[in-house]
């Protein structure tokens, strides 16, 4: 990190029509997307470096969620992105010292929505999302099967194995605070996965318009300044697939008056976009299986891939935020199913 902090100011330079650099700040936050970031101050601006390791599909991915984003900010939705600037060359991404860069404009504010939720800011982000919407309807659509599920029907059919997989090596966890969070998460995935694939099965037949959707948009991506929303940010999850998915993803992360708002939250989206009958269907069944999946694939990463993350209090957050989602899943009335 602190090499690659040094050569950020010559980099720009060399790069970008954007002033000299007078600071660089290295990885502020807690993202989990593995991509190095800078906050960078500049004579015409605040802006956001991300940088990836270099490779044929992390360019081609790259490459494709970067059009997206380009067509929906000529489609209106400008105001809600940061547009990965033009280099000197003409291009919207840098290759130098083994990664990938692009430099945006960083969105003022934070992602502080459960910190203070307000209807006003429910409506405005959903909104937001309607709208990025609709204009990627505008670059490519489809009829399918809605991609996510079938992937995480196969998933679903592994759950009991890798619990079973896990059980031990949590339990043996030297950390303890590590090993009782894990725990914790563990039986409450366990508690929750019965019965979901053969809830999933029917759905994985349906059909919807598929377009571009942001693939990973929860709270921690979504940038507020008061009540104002600055925009949504990392776009490196962008997929073709129904809106369902983001609307599931989004709405499961957000609180409002200590609950999901779905009513709330699909009304204020629908004020802009309106939903088909199936999918508003299929959003309960993505969330809770995005749930069960998420939790799952972080004991996975920890105890089987055995991945190290730079910020361990962060992962710690995050496996107990999911585990509390869990836990309100399990107690949950049903009467907010769509």
């Amino acid at each position: 990190m602190s090499d690659l902090v040094t050569l950020v100011p010559k980099f720009v330079a060399r790069h970008y029509a954007c002033g000299a650099v007078n600071s660089v700040v290295s990885n502020p936050g807690s993202g989990f997307s593995g991509a190095e970031l800078f906050r960078i101050e500049t004579a015409t601006g605040c802006f956001a470096l991300r940088g990836w390791e270099a490779s044929a599909e992390r360019r081609r991915r790259l490459e494709e969620s970067t059009a997206v984003i380009c067509f929906a900010a000529s489609k209106g939705c400008d105001a809600l992105l940061s547009i990965p600037q033009l280099t000197r060359g003409g291009e919207r991404l840098a290759e130098e010292a083994g990664y990938l860069w692009q430099l945006s404009h960083w969105l003022p504010g934070q992602p502080d929505f459960n910190s203070f939720p307000s209807l006003a800011r429910l409506q405005v982000a959903l909104a937001g999302l309607a709208q990025f919407h609709q204009a990627t309807l505008g670059l490519r659509t489809r009829r399918g099967v809605c991609n996510a599920i079938p992937c995480r029907l196969v998933e679903c059919r592994a759950i009991a194995n890798y619990l079973e997989l896990l059980k031990d090596p949590i339990q043996r966890e030297p950390n303890p605070q590590l090993q009782q969070v894990a725990w914790e998460l563990w039986q409450r995935v366990a508690f929750c996965s019965p019965g979901l694939f053969d809830r999933g099965q029917p759905l994985g037949r349906l059909e919807f318009a598929l377009r571009p959707v942001l693939g990973d948009i929860w709270h921690d991506n979504l940038i507020f300044e008061g009540e104002r929303l600055s925009g949504f940010v990392d776009y490196t999850a962008i997929q073709d697939d129904a809106v369902s998915v983001d609307l599931a993803r989004l709405l499961g992360s957000l609180r409002l008056d200590g609950e999901v708002p779905w009513q709330a939250g699909l009304a204020a989206y629908q004020a802009v976009s309106p939903l088909s009958a199936d999918e508003q269907k299929i959003i309960p069944w993505l969330h809770e299986s995005g749930l069960v999946l998420g939790g799952l694939n972080w004991l996975k990463w920890i105890f089987v891939h055995r991945h190290e993350f730079p910020r361990a209090d962060a992962v710690l957050q995050r496996m107990q935020e999911l585990s509390r989602q869990l836990l309100e899943l399990a107690s949950a009335e049903t009467s907010w199913r769509c």
